[in-house]
């Protein structure tokens, strides 16, 4: 403790005090959200972000984390990039374990965090927008010529209440 209160430390051996505060105020932002409504929010915005683009097979969607094969001929540090130039992070490769054939490229979208689950409009269209570019800059196809009336919109009455809620907070 002497080592410790002299300067004499090491990085891993600091006190988490920090950490302790920021989880408390998120803990108590989510609490404020409510959690019902949290579990539900995450599940609208897994199902909106997904109907972009093909959804998986009934029972292995997963309502936090998107994840898509990169267009053929692309590699991931090119998809990274080109995410990144429209502001948004994606996560590289999926570690299958199911055979998959040899050259295919994955990548990861995460939604998680109250500001996408307390605006999913505002999140999907941000998404659909940088997904759009990204595929048009790969040659492919964007989502707006896929899907003209965006699925996620006729749900207005629970998000209008959602917002509700994360203005109270």
């Amino acid at each position: 403790m002497t080592t410790y209160e002299q300067g004499g430390f090491g990085y891993h051996t600091t006190m988490p005090t920090d950490g302790l505060r920021d989880f408390h105020e998120i803990g108590v932002e989510t609490l404020k959200f409510g959690l019902p409504e949290l579990k539900q929010a995450q599940y609208d915005l897994g199902d909106a972000a997904r109907g972009l683009l093909r959804s998986p097979a009934p029972g292995f969607e997963a309502p936090g984390v998107l994840v898509y094969y990169s267009p053929l001929g692309q590699d991931n540090p090119a998809m990274m990039n080109r995410f990144k130039g429209h502001g948004l992070q994606i996560a590289m490769g999926v570690p299958w374990r199911i055979d998959e054939p040899e050259g295919l490229k994955t990548f990861r979208l995460g939604l998680f965090g109250l500001d996408k689950m307390g605006d999913i409009p505002k999140c999907v269209g941000t998404l659909q927008m940088a997904l759009d570019s990204v595929l048009e800059e790969s040659g492919h196809v964007p989502t707006q010529k896929r899907l003209p009336n965006m699925i996620w919109m006729n749900e207005n009455v629970r998000l209008d209440k959602r917002r509700a809620l994360m203005t109270k907070m």
